[in-house]
């Protein structure tokens, strides 16, 4: 459980998948960057092609200077003690976070309007995670860090350091407002959409008695597996020498109709 006078952190179970899960998005995102300058009716030219080239160059860049400042900062930033796996989370995760933020302009960025974009999406990264942390929301994956707050950054600076109409290079506000303009319609559907489902799922749950599903037998002798009792007696443990009175209570109706537990286990335990 989450202790209100310190960070949580979740150490990743197993490290060359998390190796693996960010090379496949980082793969992912190079040949749809690096795919945008073509046009599905035109021909290959050598200004595709040197788009071709810049998009992947913009991208690894972006992501590269993401990935190291993550690496550097963010636990400093949120106040954690990281060990070699959390390094590695905000390793992976800074690359991805300045990927996704170049994604929307990787076409029409300088080097240097890269290295800002990828950068700057490692400080709100790094930033946002603390916010979350703060606020004790789970979000274990990192996954609005990285693709809300950095793809909403990525759309905005593209009004900013766009090689022709970016604010930064003296072309004014036009473009700047458009994507202001976009990034909130898109924010403002994500969330009207994002409440529409979890009412809805929220709803369906409710009357097909998803507990009562649980509590079925044969689902209880599935949760009798020696796993899932050992899960319980560490659940109880942790709620009885860090929570409070109501999370003691609450945590032990839930393990009793979830994990049963026999008298002589109850005895063993204490």
């Amino acid at each position: 459980m989450m202790r209100e006078d310190r960070q949580s952190n979740v150490k990743p179970a197993n490290l060359p998948t998390l190796i693996l899960g960010t090379s496949i998005l980082l793969l992912g995102h190079l040949f749809f960057n690096s795919t945008s300058s073509f046009r599905a009716d035109s021909e290959v030219t050598s200004d595709s092609l040197r788009g071709t080239a810049k998009c992947t160059i913009n991208t690894l860049l972006a992501g590269g200077i993401s990935s190291i400042a993550s690496f550097g900062f963010k636990d400093r930033l949120t106040g954690v003690r990281a060990d070699g796996r959390i390094k590695l989370i905000a390793t992976c995760n800074g690359l991805l976070a300045g990927v996704v933020a170049v994604s929307a302009g990787c076409l029409n960025y300088d080097v240097l309007g890269a290295l800002v974009v990828g950068f700057v999406a490692a400080l709100l990264y790094s930033i946002f995670c603390l916010i979350l942390n703060k606020a004790r929301i789970d979000d274990t994956l990192e996954v609005f860090p990285i693709h809300g707050i950095c793809g909403a950054w990525g759309s905005i600076a593209v009004g900013l350091f766009h090689k022709n109409d970016g604010l930064f290079y003296g072309a004014g506000f036009s473009k700047l407002g458009i994507q202001l303009f976009g990034t909130v319609v898109i924010a403002a559907l994500a969330c009207a959409y994002g409440l529409i489902y979890f009412r809805l799922t929220q709803e369906l749950s409710r009357r097909s008695g998803l507990e009562d599903i649980i509590l079925r037998p044969e689902y209880q002798n599935y949760l009798e597996r020696p796993s899932y009792r050992q899960k319980s007696t560490r659940l109880r443990n942790v709620t009885a020498e860090e929570g409070s009175d109501s999370q003691r209570r609450g945590t032990e109706a839930f393990t009793q109709r979830i994990y049963p537990i026999r008298a002589a286990d109850k005895r063993d335990t204490r």
